[in-house]
C-alpha cells in the first residue's frame, strides 16, 4: 500500500515531535530535577564539605572507564554544573587543569552516573554516590528517570565510548604519538612523589643523547623539563654534579599493549634519596589518524583495547601479573601451611591455620593474604597485636602467621607464578628482601594494605591489578635482592612454592 505524500509529510513530522519529546523527557528531568538535586545536596551537606569529588560513569557498582556515549554526555552534563557550583572541590578530569596540591586530586567520593536498560524496553537512570574510603555507597538524591529513550539516545547508549579522565589506565591507553601528554602526566605524579619525599634536592644531567625517532623518545626529556618548571628536580649541564637520574622503559604487557614507566634513581646506592616511579599504559600499535571524536576527545580512539573494566567480573580476563622474583631459592624456604593446636599461635584458640616462613639468608620479611571476596591483605601475628608489616629474620629462623581460615589435608603442590586478580583459592605470599633499604621501598607499598585485623577488605580488580604492577615494577628494579613464595589452599588442595 502506498502513502501519499500529503500523508506521508505530517507522519515524519508527528515521529519527529515524538523523538524530540523523547529527548526532552529524559534531557528536562535530567537538567531541571537531577543536577540541581545531586549540586544542592554536594554543596550543602556536611558529608561533602571540605572533600574532593571525582564524576564517572557506574557499571555494576564501579567506576567503568568504557561506558557509551549516553552516560558520558549525562556525566559530563552533571560534571560542568558542579564545575561551576561554588564550594566545590571536583578531582582532576578531562576538562580540568591538574591542581598544583599532590593531594587535592584523591576523591573521597566518586558521584556516578547509574544507567541501565530494563527488560520491558525502558531505560533507568540515576545517581549514586561512591564513598571511597568505606566502600560503600551513601544515601543520595532519591530520584530517578525511567522511560523510553529517544532515538538518538537509544543510538548514543548503544555506542561505546572510552572515558578520557581514565586516560593512561589500561583501558584508555595513551598513543605513542602522545608523547608530551604522557611526560606531563607522569611528571605531575613525579613531582607529588619527590614532594612527600623528606630527601635532598634531585640534581639531574641534561647531557643526555639527543632523543632519536623510536616511540616515546623525547618523553624523557619533555619530563626533565616538565619537573624543573615545577622546582622539583635541578637540571644541570654538569654531569659530574648529578646525583640522581630520569630514564624511561616501556615493559611489554600484551599484544601492543606496554606500560611505559618514568623513574628518578639515586645515582649511588647509598644515598638518601628515594627512587620514585610513575607508570601508564600505552597502546604502540594506534597512530594518531586512528583518532576519533566520539565522545568529543582526540584522546579516544575507535575500537577499545581488549581489557577489563574496573569491576571484579571483567577483571577476570585478567589472569594476574607476572611478578620477577618468583623463585625465591636463594632468600626463602618454600612456605608451609599447617593446623596449629598451641593456644600461643591461634588468636579465637586452637586448632587454627598457621602459615610459616623461614628464611634462607638474613632478610625481612612481609606475609600478605589474598581469599576470595576479601581482596589482598597484610598478615598479622595470632593476636593482632604486632604490626603485619616487615618482621626480621636470620638465616636458617622462621615466623609465623595466623590465616583466616581453616585448611584441609595436604595434596599436590601447584606452582604459582603470577599474582592472580581474582582468586579463587586462598592464597598466601611471603615477600623476601635482602636489606633495609630496598625492604623501604617495598613496605611503603605494603603499608597501603590493610591488615587482616582491620574490618575492611584490600583492593581488588582496578586498584588490585594497578598495586600488583606498582610492586612488580619495584621488584623489577631490584633484581636478585628480592624473591617472593607463594602457597595456596581450598577445600580439595593445598599447595606451595
Amino acid at each position: 500500500m502506498k502513502i501519499a505524500a500529503a500523508t506521508l509529510i505530517p507522519l515524519l513530522l508527528l515521529a519527529a515531535a515524538d523523538a524530540g519529546a523523547r529527548d526532552r523527557a529524559l534531557d528536562a528531568w535530567f537538567d531541571d530535577t537531577l543536577i540541581p538535586a545531586v549540586t544542592d545536596q554536594l554543596a550543602t551537606h556536611p558529608r561533602f564539605k571540605g572533600e574532593t569529588l571525582m564524576f564517572v560513569v557506574l557499571d555494576d557498582n564501579a567506576p567503568s572507564a568504557v561506558s557509551n556515549e549516553l552516560a558520558l554526555d549525562l556525566r559530563n552534563r552533571l560534571l560542568d554544573a558542579a564545575v561551576k557550583t561554588p564550594g566545590l572541590r571536583i578531582a582532576w578530569q578531562e576538562n580540568r587543569a591538574p591542581e598544583a596540591d599532590c593531594g587535592f586530586g584523591k576523591p573521597a567520593y566518586l558521584v556516578g552516573i547509574d544507567i541501565a536498560a530494563r527488560v520491558d524496553r525502558r531505560t533507568r537512570v540515576g545517581v549514586r554516590i561512591l564513598d571511597t574510603r568505606e566502600q560503600a555507597f551513601v544515601p543520595a538524591v532519591q530520584t530517578s528517570w525511567t522511560g523510553q529513550l529517544s532515538a538518538r539516545q537509544r543510538q548514543a547508549f548503544a555506542r561505546s565510548a572510552r572515558d578520557p579522565a581514565f586516560l593512561g589506565s589500561r583501558e584508555v591507553p595513551y598513543r605513542p604519538d602522545q608523547s608530551d601528554l604522557i611526560a606531563e602526566h607522569l611528571s605531575q605524579r613525579l613531582h607529588c612523589g619527590i614532594s612527600r619525599s623528606l630527601a635532598g634536592d634531585y640534581i639531574v644531567s641534561l647531557s643526555r643523547e639527543a632523543p632519536g625517532d623510536a616511540p616515546l623518545a623525547s618523553t624523557v626529556d619533555l619530563a626533565m623539563r616538565n619537573l624543573d618548571a615545577r622546582n622539583s628536580v635541578v637540571l644541570t649541564r654538569d654531569q659530574a654534579a648529578a646525583n640522581a637520574a630520569i630514564d624511561g622503559k616501556a615493559h611489554a604487557i600484551a599484544g601492543s599493549l606496554h606500560q611505559y614507566w618514568l623513574t628518578i634513581t639515586p645515582l649511588t646506592p647509598d644515598a638518601e634519596l628515594d627512587s620514585i616511579s610513575a607508570s601508564v599504559y600505552v597502546d604502540m600499535g594506534v597512530d594518531g589518524g586512528a583518532a576519533i571524536a566520539g565522545n568529543g576527545s582526540p584522546d579516544v580512539y575507535a575500537e577499545p583495547y581488549p581489557a577489563p573494566r574496573a569491576d571484579a567480573a571483567v577483571a577476570q580476563h585478567i589472569a594476574g601479573v607476572e611478578m620477577p622474583g618468583a623463585s625465591g631459592f636463594g632468600l626463602l624456604e618454600p612456605l608451609a601451611l599447617y593446623r596449629a593446636g598451641h593456644r600461643d599461635h591461634c588468636r579465637f584458640g586452637p586448632p587454627c591455620a598457621v602459615l610459616r616462613a623461614k628464611a634462607r639468608r638474613d632478610v625481612i620479611v612481609f606475609a600478605l593474604a589474598h581469599t576470595p571476596g576479601s581482596g589482598l591483605t597484610r598478615l598479622a601475628d595470632a593476636r593482632c597485636e604486632r604490626r603485619g608489616s616487615a618482621r626480621v629474620l636470620t638465616e636458617g629462623r622462621s615466623t609465623l602467621y595466623i590465616v583466616p581460615n581453616a585448611l584441609p589435608p595436604l595434596r599436590s603442590p601447584r606452582v604459582e607464578k603470577r599474582w592472580r586478580i581474582v582468586p579463587t583459592d586462598d592464597t598466601y605470599y611471603a615477600i623476601a628482601v635482602d636489606n633495609a633499604r630496598d625492604a623501604r621501598r617495598i613496605g611503603a607499598l605494603i603499608e597501603r594494605l590493610p591488615s587482616i585485623c582491620e574490618d575492611r577488605p584490600g583492593p581488588e580488580a582496578y586498584a588490585l591489578q594497578r598495586w600488583l604492577e606498582d610492586l612488580s615494577h619495584v621488584m623489577l628494579g631490584l633484581g636478585d635482592r628480592v624473591a617472593w613464595r607463594a602457597i595456596t589452599a581450598n577445600a580439595a588442595t593445598r599447595s606451595s612454592t
